[in-house]
């Protein structure tokens, strides 16, 4: 199987794993964090009672960085607690080293709040799930 078939069946199986979980809302108006609009909006609580599933989509994020020196997987902790988890158990297995799965904050600057107390700023080998 070629690259592109690989990108196209892995891009059906998304579709179909959102489509499955009922995870699309579409037909409505949406205003994103981002603070931009849009019509369709993917809801990651409702893959989430879905073990499956979400482990396999986070198997997927993690096969990306498969190759990559990733020191830790951070998600933020409003949303991304549960797919940082699984794509570091994942990385975890891939790689057959253990990879943490965490979760931050935003902080006031261009940071994140690990906890409460440890801060770290951008530029760390991390895969953001988000």
């Amino acid at each position: 199987m070629s690259e592109l078939e690989r990108a196209i069946s892995r891009r059906e199986r998304v579709r179909q794993i959102l489509g499955d979980t009922s995870a699309v809302l579409t037909d409505s108006h949406f205003v994103y964090t981002s603070g931009r609009h849009g019509d369709a909006y993917v809801n990651k609580d409702a893959i989430y009672p879905h073990t499956q599933a979400t482990r396999e989509l986070c198997g997927m994020w993690a096969e990306d960085f498969r190759g990559k020196d990733v020191d830790v997987v951070v998600g933020p902790a409003m949303g991304g607690v549960i797919l940082s988890h699984d794509t570091a158990s994942e990385l975890s297995r891939i790689t057959g080293k253990h990879i943490p799965g965490v979760y931050a904050e935003k902080g006031k600057e261009d940071d994140f709040i690990f906890g409460k107390k440890v801060r770290r700023r951008s530029g760390r080998a991390c895969s953001n799930c988000q």
